[in-house]
């Protein structure tokens, strides 16, 4: 067993800012998806979460207006292929594994809650991998590890570290977390490292769970930086790995909003074809046109019906002025079709 060496002080001129959240980097540009919080309900596959996070991440940090690498990987790609399942797991090895193993994206393959056949998932999504010997192990508890944490989270993105999980963590809400007197040890935990910053002196670091939106402050929480707070910095430091990054395809090639693959082609949704998923092959009725991508019939103003027929509407048969008094009118209209009018209009 070799030990892992003790970290190295960064250069004198190099100095984290006093603040940085990487949800934040990107203004004016398409937010990460990454950053939606997941639910991994009672699996204990915290190791596949945070690691899916922490690559996504770090995958869409090199341009997120791309669709091919502002994607979610799937948790469940990664729980498939762990040892441990839904005992909990290795977050290197873990990451390790998306070189052998690229993952899908979340639409793929769906969390189940429970670990299937490796491998087991859809075959039209993009692959997302790592590349060979990138997985690494920043920083650490002290100064300067903590510096390099820091250091590594703007350089390169979101990363993974690990916790004990005491008693009290459940309750969270808001605020700079650290475990009161009487909390009691629950277990381990893997969470994804997406900032810092100070809230009235008090540093701290800012961290994507994965117990639900609800939990927290909307699925995220911050946690006393710096004091090794539930072994946050000694506990391996900052778990990361360097996506495999392929050439992108020709910009706005895909039309509406089908997906655009690794090998440039289209993946059309139901309803479109042609090479950039171009052609709309809903038909629709009585002066209907196509609209919201392709997926559904908007009729005329008078006529309505489903989609896509569009066969039921009304006639204005006349409009005359009743009495001597001006502001009444009379109006007499006639449907037609099957359908009845959809709200009742009043004059």
């Amino acid at each position: 067993h070799v030990p892992r060496p003790q970290p190295r002080p960064p250069p004198a001129d190099i100095t984290p800012p006093a603040a940085f959240d990487a949800r934040d980097i990107y203004e004016g540009q398409a937010p990460c998806k990454a950053f939606q919080v997941l639910d991994q309900g009672g699996c204990g596959a915290c190791y596949a979460f945070s690691s899916a996070v922490s690559f996504s991440a770090r995958l869409c940090s090199t341009d997120p207006s791309s669709s091919v690498r502002n994607v979610v990987i799937s948790p469940q790609s990664l729980l498939d292929c762990a040892q441990g399942g839904c005992t909990g797991g290795d977050v290197l090895s873990t990451l390790a594994s998306l070189v052998d193993k690229p993952a899908v994206e979340l639409w793929c393959d769906p969390y189940t809650g429970a670990q299937k056949a490796c491998g087991s998932k859809c075959d039209t999504s993009n692959t997302y991998g790592a590349e060979p010997g990138s997985v690494r192990q920043v920083g650490g508890a002290g100064e300067a590890g903590v510096v390099q944490m820091q250091l590594e989270l703007v350089r390169g993105g979101p990363g993974v570290v690990g916790l004990t999980v005491m008693s009290d963590l459940f309750s969270y809400s808001s605020g700079v977390y650290s475990p009161s007197a009487s909390a009691t040890l629950v277990g381990r935990h893997a969470v994804s490292l997406v900032g810092w910053g100070e809230d009235n002196g008090v540093a701290y670091w800012i961290c994507q769970n994965s117990w639900g939106a609800d939990w927290g402050e909307r699925g995220f929480f911050r946690i006393a930086r710096g004091a090794d707070t539930c072994g946050i910095e000694s506990n391996k430091g900052l778990a990361v790995v360097k996506p495999l990054i392929e050439p992108l395809c020709p910009a706005a090639d895909c039309a509406y909003a089908s997906t655009t693959l690794r090998d440039c082609s289209c993946q059309c949704p139901a309803g479109l074809s042609g090479p950039q998923c171009q052609d709309c092959s809903l038909s629709c009725g009585g002066g209907g046109a196509a609209v919201d991508s392709c997926t559904r019939c908007e009729c005329p103003m008078g006529v309505w019906g489903g989609d896509p027929e569009c066969n039921s509407g009304f006639q204005l048969s006349s409009l005359a002025s009743c009495g001597q008094d001006p502001s009444r009118i009379t109006v007499q209209y006639s449907f037609s079709g099957a359908g009845r009018p959809p709200t009742q209009t009043s004059f």
